[in-house]
């Protein structure tokens, strides 16, 4: 079946020197840690988890909305952990509203690939999000310039641009 849908792809930014840095068992720790965080934030906001791999997650929700709010929640989670415990991780954060087909729990299509892409040109503590996306949410914000990136197997330039979430 096809879908439309917001994909939203995390990664922990400079995850193997953290992951050197803490150790096996306190590694072990954070990333139970943050994969509960992840899955509870994300069904708070009507998402779902796709997949997961390594410290980065898949998720799709419903409406550019839904993502948009997830993924500020996600951040300013981690920013408040990081003010209290004096330690988060640091997450890149890309969304990108798109038509897709699914098959059981996954889904496929170039717009998931857009997804993933938008996410690897975001920056640490950054959401970055497809322009189009972001005009779909309603979601009222203060966008930065527009960036327009050119993806890897994406022939068309997309324009996206960062949420301040703070």
């Amino acid at each position: 079946s096809r879908a439309t849908r917001t994909f939203m792809f995390t990664d922990m930014v400079r995850s193997t020197d953290l992951a050197e840095l803490i150790g096996d068992d306190a590694w072990h720790e954070l990333s139970r840690w943050h994969a509960e965080l992840i899955s509870s934030l994300v069904g708070e906001h009507d998402g779902e988890i796709v997949d997961s791999a390594g410290d980065g997650f898949f998720a799709a929700f419903p409406d550019a909305a839904h993502g948009v709010r997830a993924a500020i929640a996600i951040q300013r989670a981690l920013a408040a952990h990081r003010r209290t415990a004096g330690f988060a991780p640091r997450l890149r954060i890309g969304l990108h509203q798109a038509h897709a087909s699914r098959a059981g729990a996954q889904y496929s299509g170039i717009g998931v690939h857009a997804a993933a892409r938008i996410a690897a040109q975001a920056d640490a503590e950054e959401i970055l999000v497809s322009r189009a996306t972001v005009e779909e949410s309603g979601f009222p914000f203060d966008p930065s310039a527009t960036r327009s990136l050119q993806l890897k197997g994406i022939s068309e330039p997309i324009e996206a641009v960062a949420v301040d979430w703070r």
